[in-house]
């Protein structure tokens, strides 16, 4: 299959050059990984689990904007490696291969009921298994074109027959052997209290192994690994339809044969195929058949000592999974990978790079029997593209263009709903006002309550609109190519260019950025990345941006044509990004010293996004939001309107304004005014300052309750008409120019979220490092807005 879909030209008869010094459009084979060369043995495993064994054709398809990294093609699927990783990997002409002796053979294990069975759902990234896991179940996981979509397990009922068993959703990896966190959960579901006592008591009882039709090579690595447990198995052929338009033809009776498994076709984006699927499951797991794997006669006699160890030292009952455990574990050690409990190996090498070449060598001849691919494809839609998205110019240019647009749809788009849900929470609370009888109670309800909920919703299309957009790319396939050209920069800043898109995604929201971090390998990378992402302006600044950008500039000011909120709007966002690279490089520098690991990202093709999937995933982080930091800023609204009310003042005659100071945030808002006014703020800002830090949003609920309290007879005008206003007790405007720029300032790099601190320490599980962040990034705030300050009241 690969050798005739190759369009290429082969290296000729010289001596054998590496994958690095292949010129793009040359193809040749992989003679040997030399890990002495690019890296650590580890490593150099990584990559031949992900395919690169002796005698597999690679073709060079092209180089970053900046050189670095290179796109390849191998085994029906595109990646992209560092020329450091790629000068690991000698290249030669000659097409032979190791002979391999993995054989499957049928085998039984102890009947169990259907009712209960924990099903494992396992697959490569960009698989379509959470679209499937959706499918069949009726959720709404995220789904996405991007590794690192699934980050943890998700367990949901199904019903197969007249039973009800457990599908479990398991993060995207390319074999069992951990990399990563989110790898790790895979493996931890599969052999369960073997692994952690933390996981699942008896791991999963069978298993889905989603294959993509359009990568099948790649896909079959891991099935063997699966089959290998022991436990019922059937094979999913996905994305069985792009096969077809790409003229693949996959013959399931062979693979049927050889793998003992039953395989189904299903297309899950279109439902086609699931009670094929619900059917074979239940055969697979009432009949209780499964496969029982030899290696071949050297392998299984380095084994043999291993299985006996295992049984021996491990307290666990493995049961048919003991001889699975001993190969993970022999993986696993020479990987360098934590072992279980005090068990203890020597790195075993050869061994691990022996068992991922018979597997291989066992898929390539399954590959040739089952699968047959035109001689010579048409250019694809994803290759016209790619000349495009990532050539060094139109790339550049592309990618400012997608965020210009996005941040100008994202302004204009969204303003006419907000204006239209702030006017009919207006009318609610005068409505509500004049219902109940006069007393402060109904200004709590009109002027706290009402105007908490309306603070959330009034935002909330301009949140949805970005999480949508944000979804819309990443479903796309766009992230993955962007975080291919920009890896030379990133590494510059001292990071991976796989937390590209997650740092992106901190544009929509911290936490799940954060979380989505497990998926780089090295701890040294995820605590980088993990100090720097809240400083990308993440949507629940956003509205804060929008309230300060509509004071100091009404939407009808124009520069070159551009409505000056948005230049502004699109600055701040920038700014964030150049101000989160800045702060890795110095923090990599000197904190986390040291290089960046290897990148090794899978650059899958082009999907245009099913609608329905992409909507239910922008309600499912919407929801989120409104059931988090929605309900936290509508009662921290509430408190806030009755710290500002309380204790009230008897004196008829006094003024709102002298009301208010009397309150209780009043008092703490002149406490820490000496601190704050260097960099233009008053007490009334203070105190805003301090409710943000539960939730940002709270800032715009807070300011709309205290202007909204101290200019009653502004309030039908609208907070922003309110904040316009505003004066000092010497008559002075609050927010001027030089005072909105330092509180944009403030706010674009303070972290003041708890949910992202909470967030850091349960990934880290460090409180020190959360304070190192917050102390950080807040004494980072001051001096970025004290400076905005000082040197504006200076000039002017």
């Amino acid at each position: 299959m690969q050798d005739g879909a190759a369009m290429v030209r082969t290296i000729g008869r010289s001596r054998p050059e590496t994958l690095a010094a292949l010129a793009p459009g040359t193809s040749g084979r992989v003679k040997r990984i030399d890990h002495r060369r690019g890296g650590s043995a580890a490593e150099r495993l990584r990559l031949m689990e992900l395919g690169f064994v002796p005698g597999t054709l690679v073709t060079a398809i092209r180089r970053a904007p900046f050189g670095d990294p290179i796109e390849v093609e191998l085994r029906g699927y595109r990646l992209s490696l560092r020329s450091t990783d790629a000068a690991a990997i000698a290249i030669t002409n000659d097409a032979r291969t190791a002979p391999t002796d993995y054989a499957i053979a049928k085998g039984t294990t102890a009947p169990r009921s259907i009712h209960g069975a924990v099903i494992g759902l396992v697959g490569n990234p960009n698989c379509g298994k959470s679209t499937l896991f959706n499918a069949l179940s009726g959720a709404s996981r995220p789904t996405g074109n991007y590794p690192g979509i699934t980050v943890t397990r998700s367990a949901r009922a199904i019903a197969i027959g007249a039973q009800e068993a457990t599908l479990v959703d398991l993060p995207g990896c390319y074999g069992l052997v951990g990399r990563s966190p989110d790898e790790d959960v895979a493996a931890y579901e599969l052999f369960g209290r073997a692994l952690s006592p933390h996981a699942p008591q008896r791991g999963c009882d069978a298993c889905v192994v989603v294959l993509d039709a359009t990568a099948l090579a790649r896909s079959l690595y891991l099935a063997l690994a699966v089959i290998e447990l022991s436990v019922p198995v059937v094979c999913v052929l996905n994305m069985s339809d792009e096969a077809r338009a790409q003229g693949i033809e996959i013959d399931t009776a062979v693979l049927q044969d050889a793998l003992g498994v039953e395989v189904i076709r299903t297309v899950a984006t279109k439902h086609e195929g699931l009670g094929d699927l619900r059917a074979a499951l239940e055969r697979a797991i009432a009949s209780s058949t499964t496969r029982e794997v030899s290696f071949g006669g050297a392998i299984d006699h380095e084994l043999g000592p291993l299985v006996m160890r295992v049984a021996g030292e491990l307290s666990r009952d493995l049961g048919p999974r003991r001889r699975a455990f001993a190969t993970w574990l022999a993986e696993a050690a020479a990987r360098g990978r934590p072992l279980p409990g005090d068990f203890a190996m020597d790195e075993l090498d050869d061994l691990a790079a022996t068992i991922t070449a018979a597997r291989y060598g066992f898929v390539d001849r399954i590959v040739a029997r089952a699968v047959r691919a035109p001689e010579r494809a048409a250019r694809s839609f994803t290759d016209r593209i790619d000349r495009l998205l990532t050539h060094p110019f139109t790339g550049a240019v592309a990618l400012l263009c997608v965020l210009a647009l996005a941040f100008n749809l994202l302004f204009t788009l969204s303003q006419p709903m907000m204006d239209g849900i702030e006017a009919l929470f207006a009318w609610i609370a005068a409505s509500a006002r004049s219902a109940l009888p006069a007393h402060w109670l109904s200004d709590l309800v009109a002027d706290g309550l009402v105007v908490g909920v309306g603070t959330v919703l009034m935002f909330v299309p301009q949140i949805a609109l970005l999480l949508f957009l944000m979804s819309f790319l990443e479903a796309f396939g766009y992230l993955s190519r962007a975080a291919f050209m920009i890896d030379r920069l990133m590494r510059l800043a001292g990071l991976n260019g796989k937390a590209f898109v997650p740092m992106l995604g901190g544009y929509a929201c911290a936490v799940p950025a954060i979380m989505s971090l497990r998926t780089l390998e090295h701890r040294r990378d995820r605590l980088l990345t993990m100090a720097v992402l809240p400083l990308m302006s993440c949507s629940a600044r956003l509205p804060v941006y929008t309230l300060v950008i509509a004071t100091l500039y009404p939407a009808s000011m124009r520069w070159l044509g551009m409505p000056v909120s948005t230049i502004i709007l699109l600055g701040l966002y920038v700014a964030s990004a150049v101000t989160t690279l800045l702060a890795a490089s110095f923090i990599g520098r000197t904190v986390f010293s040291g290089d960046s690991a290897s990148l090794v990202l899978e650059l899958p093709p082009y999907r245009m996004p099913v609608m329905r999937t992409l909507l239910r995933t922008v309600w499912q982080r919407l929801r989120e939001f409104l059931t988090t930091a929605g309900t936290t800023i509508v009662v921290l609204s509430v408190v806030m309107w009755l710290l500002l009310h309380f204790p009230r003042m008897d004196e008829p005659s006094a003024t709102e304004s002298q009301r208010l100071e009397h309150s209780i945030a009043g008092r703490v808002g002149h406490a820490i005014e000496p601190v704050i006014e260097p960099l233009g703020f008053d007490w009334r800002i203070g105190i805003g300052l301090i409710g943000s830090f539960a939730a940002r949003e709270v800032f715009v609920a807070t300011m709309g309750v205290i202007h909204g309290a101290a200019n009653a007879d502004q309030e039908q005008a609208g907070l922003v008409s309110a904040l316009q206003n505003a004066k000092r007790k010497d008559g002075r405007p609050i927010y001027t120019p030089r005072t909105g720029f330092a509180l944009l300032a403030f706010f674009m790099l303070a972290c003041q979220c708890m949910s992202t601190l909470a967030t850091i320490r349960r990934e880290t599980r460090s409180w020190r490092f959360v304070a190192g962040v917050f102390l950080y990034m807040t004494a980072l705030a001051y001096v970025v807005a004290l400076a905005i300050n000082q040197i504006g009241a200076a000039i002017s």
